[in-house]
């Protein structure tokens, strides 16, 4: 057993003096580098513009910039009370954005934009790996980075996740990175397959640190292929259990602490609530069970169809693999690895009540690259490549006797499918939506009314959010007014605070405050969202700007 540990150090130490190396050509950089741009440019168009969204995005950056506020970074918070939602991993990293960047929307979105990135270039890694086909991998990330430019089309386009601040993009990032080892894993060598399997713990783990009970999907994916794709004598091996030892150690400490430190309250809130409210649809979004499948149809729009096509084709090679030994090829085996990174979630996410869109957006990468395999592969069959080779010999005028040139004309019949499924799905990408994403601005109103009363509210005032029959601060105006907010529910609570000691500005929906407009006077209003001077103290409004503006 020491022996197994010291041997394990090793191996991690090894990390830092090449002994994980990804084989990378130059025409691999030149794709990625491209490729990085461009994904880039359109994740990142105006990421900073706009304003934050109501659940989640708002939530999550509201926490982390408590995190600062309280200069804790152990117990995630939320308007000052213990905020169980998911582990603390991204709100770290947006922390340090905001120390970087400040607190704004653009470090607000920074993790998950960054995230994106570099799942578009895994994407392309991954189809280069798992099917030997730059065309595959460069088709699948120019699908991924299809435009929508509805305001809400995260909840069913890969891109447009990646432009708002929210945990899924980095978990999808996760996901990915593990489904990558697990694919090196199973067909390295055995000396640098022990060393991608403790990698693998390393991603999973990482997975459990961002979103805890759906980083275990990872671990389904991983599983289903080592069980119905890979060899027994290839994973069933002490490097196997080192790993997923390994994910536990770094997802185990946070978890361990918090039970430790708020006992039943943190179980009851992290496990209880959040896990059995959304398997049996007390959290909301019941949708049946048809839902998901029309948000892969929105996803994909044109390629929808296809996309059916790849997964029905990938269905009887994976079937033909297990049932026909001797017809198994190596792709099969990617095929496989595709289909069950596609299923775990369809079929888990399918069981619970609760269903949001962009839960099923970590199979797009999957489907991506299946649907661009089976598009190059029907490009390269026989009968494409013959049809090839008769058109480049008739377009040079090359004879078809002259035998030194047919190797030429079928190498360039074989480039030319590549090209053209390329310039397909990019057409398809283009005519679909040829703009580039517009701004998230999904509180406009909430942003400018709340804003403005940072500089009329003195530091004692309390702000109050009337929001009638939540049980929920709104989470963007609780962000934009940097300050707790006081919750007040009903007419007859907020009647019974105004009379108690103290200077109250009241938020709210003009639809909420209309009936109880006589408690207080408009200071300021945009759209439909309003800021109220109590009634009690509307005659000190006065004196309050002429002190702020001083």
């Amino acid at each position: 057993m020491v022996g197994d540990l010291i041997v394990l150090r090793k191996r991690i130490t090894d990390l830092g003096s090449g002994w994980f190396r990804l084989e990378v050509q130059k025409k691999d950089l030149l794709i990625l580098l491209c490729l990085g741009l461009i994904a880039t440019t359109l994740i990142f168009w105006q990421l900073g513009e706009g304003s934050l969204g109501d659940y989640d995005e708002a939530d999550y950056a509201q926490s982390a910039r408590e995190m600062l506020w309280w200069s804790d970074f152990n117990t995630p918070r939320w308007n000052g009370m213990e905020f169980f939602d998911k582990p603390p991993l991204c709100y770290w990293l947006t922390a340090l954005a905001y120390k970087v960047f400040g607190v704004n929307e653009f470090s607000a979105r920074f993790v998950s934009a960054c995230s994106g990135v570099l799942a578009i270039l895994l994407a392309y890694v991954l189809g280069r790996d798992l099917f030997g086909s730059r065309a595959v991998g460069l088709g699948a990330s120019i699908v991924l980075l299809t435009a929508n430019r509805n305001l809400f089309s995260h909840g069913y386009n890969f891109l447009s996740l990646a432009r708002v601040g929210m945990l899924d993009m980095p978990l999808i990032l996760t996901m990915m990175v593990a489904v990558w080892f697990a694919w090196r894993a199973s067909v390295a060598t055995d000396q640098s397959r022990a060393r991608y399997l403790i990698l693998l713990g390393v991603a999973l783990g990482l997975g459990l640190m961002i979103k805890s009970i759906a980083g275990f999907m990872a671990y389904g994916i991983v599983g289903l292929y080592f069980l119905v794709g890979v060899p027994r004598s290839v994973w069933w091996r002490k490097e196997a259990l080192w790993g997923l030892l390994l994910s536990l150690v770094i997802a185990a400490p946070w978890h361990v602490g918090q039970l430790l430190i708020w006992g039943r309250h943190f179980w009851d809130s992290y496990v209880v609530s959040l896990t059995v409210g959304y398997v049996t649809g007390e959290q909301g979004h019941t949708k049946d069970w048809l839902f998901y499948f029309r948000s892969v149809r929105r996803g994909f729009p044109i390629l929808y169809l296809l996309v059916v096509v790849a997964v029905v084709y990938g269905l009887y090679r994976a079937v033909r693999y297990r049932l026909s030994p001797s017809l198994r090829r190596e792709k099969d085996r990617g095929i496989i690895l595709l289909l069950c990174w596609a299923a775990v979630p369809m079929i888990l996410y399918n069981m619970s009540r609760s269903r949001i869109g962009w839960y099923m957006i970590p199979i797009y990468p999957a489907l991506a690259l299946l649907t661009m395999y089976v598009i190059v592969a029907a490009l390269r069959s026989k009968w494409a490549i013959r049809f090839f080779q008769v058109a480049i010999l008739a377009f040079n005028r090359w004879s078809p006797r002259a035998g030194h040139h047919a190797p030429d004309a079928r190498k360039a019949a074989f480039y030319s499918s590549s090209v053209l499924a390329l310039v397909f799905v990019l057409v398809v990408t283009l005519a679909f939506n040829p703009w580039l994403p517009r701004v998230n601005d999904f509180n406009p109103d909430v942003k400018k009314v709340v804003s403005y009363s940072r500089y009329v509210l003195d530091e004692d005032a309390i702000l109050v959010n009337y929001w009638p029959g939540s049980y929920w601060i709104r989470p963007s105006a609780l962000f934009y007014a940097d300050r707790p907010l006081l919750l007040v529910t009903d007419e007859q609570a907020l009647q019974r605070l105004l009379k108690t000691r103290g200077d109250f500005y009241v938020l709210a929906d003009w639809a909420h405050w209309g009936p109880v407009r006589k408690l207080g006077n408009v200071a300021y209003h945009s759209g439909e969202y309003v800021l109220v001077k109590a009634r009690r103290a509307v005659a000190d409004h006065s004196s309050c700007l002429t002190r702020k503006r001083g």
